[in-house]
């Protein structure tokens, strides 16, 4: 999938909410980011490049692993990750011209922001058959810069021992992230506390419902 850079909210909502088979509950999601006039006006490449981490972008396409592909004046490249663009310098004359996201078959997406600008939880998993195979999840709001961990998944998991592995797979996730910011909203630990609970939910919610009878 290639986002133009002139691409906004709405464009980006409108595109998921016309395909419900390429991540249908972020079709949802999309429509309570922002007000009526960022989703029009803002754009999706902006919204990356103002390095803003309470911002929504940057923590869902992290999970996504996108590509960022920029224009200068004597050539064009792209940079592998938003982590890689936050790490490396790119010329002053460079333009985002496009946004790059892998479309892979059994790839699902779910994005909490319940408790934004607190923490948000973006989580991208990589199902095959009755197994999840691996993942990547994208945090922001909590951390100085939007932040992409990959799940820590060694061998495949089944769905149905999915629940039981959410605990330490999200413990994992989270200690590997650097350290949350403290301010009035709350501590660095309250943060990195709320985005192991938010993550371990949305593993839970993968799981098949199990009858307990």
């Amino acid at each position: 999938m290639l986002i133009g850079f002139l691409a906004t909210h709405f464009d980006f909502e409108n595109w998921l909410s016309r395909r419900h088979n390429i991540f249908p509950s972020l079709s949802a999601t999309w429509r309570k980011v922002g007000n009526i006039r960022v989703r029009f006006k803002g754009t999706l490449a902006g919204n990356i490049m103002s390095h803003n981490p309470n911002y929504d972008v940057s923590p869902v396409f992290g999970a996504l692993k996108a590509k960022l592909i920029f224009d200068c004046a004597t050539n064009s490249h792209s940079v592998e990750s938003l982590e890689s663009y936050r790490n490396q310098t790119v010329s002053e004359d460079s333009l985002l011209r496009a946004i790059k996201i892998p479309l892979v078959p059994g790839r699902e997406l779910t994005y909490d922001r319940s408790m934004h600008p607190i923490i948000s939880v973006a989580l991208a998993v990589d199902r095959q058959d009755d197994f999840i195979v691996g993942g990547r999840v994208g945090f922001g709001c909590a951390f100085d810069q939007p932040v992409s961990i990959r799940l820590p998944i060694s061998e495949p998991i089944h769905v149905t021992h999915l629940a039981d592995a959410a605990e330490h797979l999200a413990a994992d996730v989270v200690g590997a992230t650097p350290g949350a910011r403290t301010d009035y909203l709350g501590s660095s630990a309250y943060r990195k506390r709320m985005a192991q609970v938010l993550l371990r939910r949305q593993l839970i919610h993968l799981a098949p419902f199990q009858n307990a009878g």
